[in-house]
């Protein structure tokens, strides 16, 4: 029986909606994915699965990026609603080895 196929996960579509962006600004800007890449200093299978929803940025990365496209961080950000992404809260432990969560 073949595996069912999950709805993404509230990160996985944040990621997905961020790539989804960073491809409409590559199209806008007449960039082939390796062009960003060098632009970016990055490398291009990297910018795939950035495009592709299947890797998750760091704003070390975002940045990099809204540089090569000679955009500011919110414009290369424009357009992905985190307002309808739950985040949720994650759970860590504390020095003191307690465990409480991010929001108290």
């Amino acid at each position: 029986m073949p595996a069912k196929k999950s709805l993404p996960t509230d990160t996985e579509s944040l990621s997905l909606a961020v790539g989804e962006r960073i491809v409409r600004l590559r199209e806008i800007h007449e960039l082939a994915p390796h062009q960003l890449a060098e632009l970016a200093g990055m490398d291009v299978n990297y910018l795939w699965r950035i495009e592709a929803g299947r890797q998750n940025l760091s704003l070390r990365n975002v940045a990099r990026l809204a540089k090569a496209f000679n955009v500011s961080l919110s414009e290369l950000l424009q357009g992905v609603d985190v307002a309808s992404v739950e985040l949720g809260s994650r759970t860590y432990v504390r020095r003191l080895g307690r465990q409480a969560s991010a929001d108290g």
